[in-house]
């Protein structure tokens, strides 16, 4: 028989775990909810467009594999071809379905894809690749163009000398905007 001390003590105790279970619980809760919201608002707060490069995520590919932890459910990059509404997207598909090479997926399924900067890859040219001329301005007198990187943010666009563009993506960009250099 237990003491009523011992007897209080104990009831202290179970009460203490029910009152942690249920904080454990609601936190549980909590996550699974923000994860949710954060999951859905990532992805519909994304712009997806044509031309755009991302990973697609396949998780039985993991099972294809063999072994889980050597094989990631994440494939890509793919190309998205084009936007059919804000839910859906068409992608390059290149590597299955032989007979067709584009494949339709939800947003949902999807994630941004960054490529490293050429300079960080082993074996390969440092410096970075131009995809397109955006602008042109004067500096100094001297004419600099705004660049868009291949495969990275427009947040890093940048301004450079004419030196450092091939000729070809200069010609586009006069094409593009009817202009006649000066120079």
């Amino acid at each position: 028989m237990l003491s009523a001390d011992a007897n209080r003590r104990r009831i202290d105790v179970v009460q203490g775990m029910a009152l942690a279970y249920q904080q454990v619980l609601q936190e549980i809760e909590d996550v699974q909810l923000r994860s949710a919201i954060g999951k859905n608002l990532s992805n519909e707060m994304q712009n997806w467009a044509a031309g755009d490069i991302v990973w697609l995520y396949e998780p039985h590919l993991s099972q294809e594999a063999g072994s889980r932890k050597m094989f990631s459910p994440w494939s890509g990059p793919h190309l998205i071809v084009s936007v059919r509404d804000n839910k859906t997207v068409v992608l390059h598909y290149p590597l299955r379905r032989e007979h067709c090479d584009t494949r339709t997926v939800n947003v949902d399924r999807l994630r941004r894809y960054f490529a490293p900067l050429l300079s960080e890859l082993p074996g390969k040219p440092s410096g970075r690749v131009v995809q397109q001329v955006l602008a042109r301005r004067l500096r100094n007198g001297q004419p600099q163009y705004l660049v868009k990187w291949l495969s990275i943010q427009p947040v890093v666009n940048s301004w450079v000398p004419p030196s450092r563009l091939p000729a070809d993506l200069l010609d586009a960009f006069y094409r593009r905007n009817r202009l006649v250099e000066s120079t």
